[in-house]
């Protein structure tokens, strides 16, 4: 951590959150009228329901519960971001009865309603839903006063003691409360908001355009703060000068394009560390709101070969025709906050014909339960397990102790449609016999991919290497270390172990949502071996 998070941690254990009298809003900005937002995902049509991370809860709109001591922890977290002001199946009656409900419930400082994330998005949410009221519309006073108690509140507890993606929610919070008012007040939460927003935006997009906690989720959160920034400079004076929003423009367009190319075969994002579905709009729809903001086209999606070499994130592969492969070889994050870090090291996904055949375990939950780890744990990864023990010591549900470092990493292109990649990190130099893993790739973007992992050390280890399946697809074996991967469609691809490994099958998990747990099998290839030893085998696409 750094000296500051230590001070600021302090100081957020020690002292009680900053508290505020009543204020007046005074007058409002009507002139922000940057109403073409990202669209929020839509649930299905909801009567008096909430739903969130795949869990449904009726509530009553005369007395709601903000409390829901029966729900999971980031379901009552999201029942308090307000992006149901955003859902069309919610009228406007029932919008309102709920904002109403929240101000009478909520007092300052109780927990959760008033987590400095929860604030954040929440001041984002009621600023986008009260700027598109038609003109004669009026905005009740308690609204404005609470929404600018709330961002003078934000504006207190900023969470310096986390940083990451969660200090730029707060910062941006800022910003779309001090452009939707007006007055001295007002200015001040711009100008701190556009600060910090400029002074992250330089911290946590790195040089190959990837978000530095190495999350696609999170890179695609991220990057959409700040096309909601250049949004809003579009219609509204910030505190940025006009080199510092190019600046911030010449970021966004990087960030997108890295995110294009990263999508998988079948055109979404992709799975490593706390990534999942459900929680951002599908690509298509961001690449058009990033055109929007920035006036410009976006690189699309191409069919033709894409190289992934983002030496920066550690990411590298490739895209073609429905095809996709990525590898991690990268850090587990910023040291300084690698709480969305899982032990995927030389971890892989894979794609065939817009298919996803081998697969991340996934993220069901952020709460303190065992599937919590075994969505981070190596064995959750396509990678390689040393002694049973883990690359990075992970713990709690975001702690990160000792930690996998890459050594080297490199992707060559060999010409013809041929690939290599050659990657090794430090995860297992702390084990007796200072272990390291290498991984060689070699790709033949026709359909052939030839993983050979090379663990060098001294003594004897117990080496496992793990492949999971996508649960849509079904295992055929065919001898001790040849199986045949099929698809309702029929066969996909032909898994091969070499070296006189056996492949044995064993029951999985795949969580693509938040709540979202999937029966599926992991092929492992087991071995107890005299380092140095080596685990091949070759995938083939049928």
């Amino acid at each position: 951590m750094k000296l500051s998070q230590f001070y600021y941690l302090i100081v957020r254990r020690l002292l009680p959150s900053s508290k505020l009298k009543s204020v007046s809003a005074g007058l409002v900005r009507r002139g922000i009228n940057a109403v073409d937002w990202l669209p929020t995902l839509q649930p299905d049509n909801l009567h008096n329901e909430f739903r969130f991370i795949n869990e449904t809860k009726p509530f009553n709109p005369d007395s709601v519960d903000w409390v829901c001591d029966d729900q999971k922890k980031l379901w009552r977290y999201n029942q308090h971001y307000f992006d149901f002001l955003q859902w069309d199946c919610f009228s406007d009656e029932l919008k309102a009865k709920l904002i109403d409900s929240w101000i009478d419930s909520c007092p300052m400082n109780q927990w959760i309603s008033w987590d400095p994330y929860a604030v954040s998005l929440r001041i984002v949410n009621w600023v986008k839903y009260f700027d598109a009221f038609p003109a004669e519309r009026e905005i009740p006073q308690r609204w404005l006063d609470s929404l600018l108690i709330q961002a003078c509140w934000q504006a207190h507890n900023m969470e310096y003691q986390i940083l990451a993606n969660h200090l730029v929610k707060n910062a941006k919070a800022l910003v779309f409360a001090g452009a939707f008012f007006d007055g001295e007040r007002a200015e001040n939460l711009l100008r701190l908001g556009c600060k910090v927003m400029l002074e992250q935006v330089r911290e946590q997009f790195m040089h190959d355009g990837g978000h530095f906690e190495r999350s696609h989720m999170y890179h695609l959160i991220v990057t959409e703060d700040y096309l909601d920034l250049l949004n809003l400079a579009r219609k509204t004076n910030l505190s940025l000068s006009e080199p510092e929003l190019a600046e911030i423009r010449v970021k966004a367009a990087h960030a997108v394009d890295y995110y294009t190319d990263l999508c998988a075969g079948d055109g979404e994002l992709q799975m490593f560390n706390d990534s999942t579905f459900g929680i951002t709009v599908d690509t298509a729809t961001f690449l058009a709101y990033a055109a929007r903001v920035m006036d410009n086209p976006v690189k699309p999606l191409s069919s033709d070969l894409t190289l992934i070499n983002k030496a920066a994130t550690g990411y590298y592969g490739y895209r073609h025709a429905g095809d996709s492969m990525l590898i991690d070889c990268g850090a587990v994050g910023p040291d300084y906050q690698p709480g969305h870090a899982h032990c995927d090291a030389l971890s892989y996904d894979l794609c065939v014909n817009g298919q996803r055949v081998v697969v991340d375990s996934g993220n069901f939950t952020y709460e303190h339960l065992p599937i919590r780890y075994e969505n981070r744990q190596t064995a959750g990864h396509n990678t390689v397990r040393v002694d049973g023990e883990e690359q990075s010591e992970v713990w709690e549900r975001w702690r990160v102790g000792r930690r996998a470092y890459p050594i080297a990493a490199e992707l060559i292109d060999q010409g013809d449609g041929k690939l290599s990649f050659v990657g090794s990190h430090d995860g297992y130099c702390r084990l007796p016999g200072s272990v390291v893993h290498e991984r060689r790739v070699d790709i033949d973007v026709s359909g052939l991919w030839q993983i050979s992992d090379h663990l060098t050390g001294r003594g004897e280890h117990l080496l496992e290497s793990f492949v999971h399946l996508h649960p849509a697809l079904a295992i055929v074996v065919e001898s001790d270390s040849l199986v045949r991967i099929d698809s309702d469609a029929g066969p996909v691809a032909r898994l091969q172990a070499e070296s006189g490994i056996g492949i044995a099958i064993e029951d999985s998990a795949w969580c693509p949502e938040f709540g979202i747990k999937l029966d599926n099998k992991v092929l492992v290839m087991r071995t107890m071996a005299e380092l140095p030893a080596t685990i091949k085998y070759t995938i083939t696409k049928l």
